[in-house]
């Protein structure tokens, strides 16, 4: 089970998906270095699906990533360019919601300390159960 599901927008223009899977890859490389354990479905498919032309959008991922979603303890959305408009990280906001999975939006900038945060909520929790 994964701590965090990294969830943000992926599609656009080889260029643009490029972009955002290096933007995905330094966020999931800081989360881990804080110990986070991270499901980033752009950092695991990215490669293989331009590779052996598994699809690159959410339609294409949608099944297999809704139960990541399910099996992490939170979503995040990395409020990274095009964020707010791409229509699979709204869908798995949404989906994330009629679940009841936690979610927040981070900015790239603010990782490290949605990190601690994540971490002091969980030890709280540990200690209080």
């Amino acid at each position: 089970m994964s701590d965090v599901y990294l969830a943000g927008p992926y599609s656009g223009t080889p260029e643009q998906e490029d972009q955002n899977y290096d933007l995905h890859m330094k966020a999931f490389a800081e989360l881990h270095r804080l110990g986070i354990a991270v499901f980033a479905p752009i950092v695991h498919s990215h490669e293989a699906a331009r590779r052996y032309d598994l699809g690159g959008d959410w339609v294409a991922w949608a099944d297999i990533d809704r139960r990541h979603i399910e099996a992490a303890k939170e979503l995040w959305v990395l409020m990274i360019p095009g964020w707010s408009a791409s229509r699979g990280t709204t869908a798995e906001v949404n989906f994330a919601k009629a679940i009841g999975k936690s979610f927040r939006y981070v900015q790239p900038s603010r990782l490290a300390a949605e990190a601690e945060r994540f971490i002091a909520e969980r030890r709280g929790a540990l200690l209080h159960d």
